[in-house]
């Protein structure tokens, strides 16, 4: 028996870096985007213009895997691929249950594997921590070793790459995670509270906001029995993180 097809999905941003950029890809972009609804197994192709004119929002669905990878063939080598390989891009691709960043002018023409970011539970709490991300003011973030092992995930590693979703599950930016320690709840030091951008002035702050949210019933709820005890001993997993890459447009905010 055949394995399942599933669709593959692709969103994200093309910046012009300026006027010039511009001029190429409107050159060339109604051919790309007739080409491209035509292909076999497109299920959906878009590219529109957001409040900056010089950025891009990209839309795309095929039926399968086999044809995306046929669309980015044939895109690479096309007149649209040739003329607009330096105009920087950025996309979250959703394969089924998989995550993958491609960002050309940062991690290479093929896409990297990655990892769901989800902050928090969505609503409120998470659209303030992926603001913050985003303006650049978080810059880390924990959660209790705990919850890794008892859904049998992998540990954060250095390097590895997330695809953060907001509360509409839409990928809004690739980050990559550049420092990665276990320590009991007790040691997390006061630059690690302020890192985390939400207004902690001191780790004695972080934690009371931290055990907050680690008992509340969402996270109770969502961790299942046996409840889950935060005390000082309890491990928590500390990552700092960078924004390699936007994949969603930021509304602009006039003053």
């Amino acid at each position: 028996m055949n394995p399942p097809l599933h669709s593959v999905e692709l969103t994200g941003l093309i910046t012009c870096a300026d006027e010039n950029d511009l001029h190429i890809l409107k050159r060339h972009l109604p051919q790309h985007v007739k080409l491209t609804r035509e292909e076999p197994g497109c299920e959906h192709f878009s590219v529109e213009q957001t409040q900056n004119p010089s950025v891009l929002k990209v839309s795309e669905k095929f039926t399968s895997q086999a044809a995306f990878e046929a669309h980015q063939a044939r895109s690479q080598h096309s007149e649209w691929g040739r003329n607009t390989a330096n105009i920087a891009r950025a996309y979250a691709v959703k394969d089924g249950g998989a995550w993958w960043a491609l960002v050309p002018h940062v991690l290479g023409k093929k896409p990297i594997q990655a990892q769901l970011g989800e902050y928090a539970f969505p609503g409120p709490l998470r659209d303030k921590l992926v603001a913050a991300i985003l303006s650049g003011e978080k810059t880390a973030t924990a959660s209790v070793h705990e919850e890794y092992q008892r859904f049998g995930e992998a540990l954060p590693t250095v390097g590895e790459l997330e695809i953060v979703i907001d509360s509409d599950a839409k990928p809004v930016c690739i980050t990559r995670n550049t420092q990665v320690n276990i320590v009991p709840l007790s040691q997390v030091t006061d630059a690690h509270a302020v890192a985390e951008g939400e207004g902690f002035k001191d780790a004695a702050a972080w934690r009371a906001g931290h055990i907050a949210f680690w008992t509340s019933p969402e996270f109770v709820e969502s961790m299942g029995e046996p409840v889950v005890e935060i005390k000082d001993e309890t491990l928590v997993v500390l990552v700092s993180m960078e924004v390699i890459a936007i994949t969603a447009a930021v509304p602009s905010v006039e003053g």
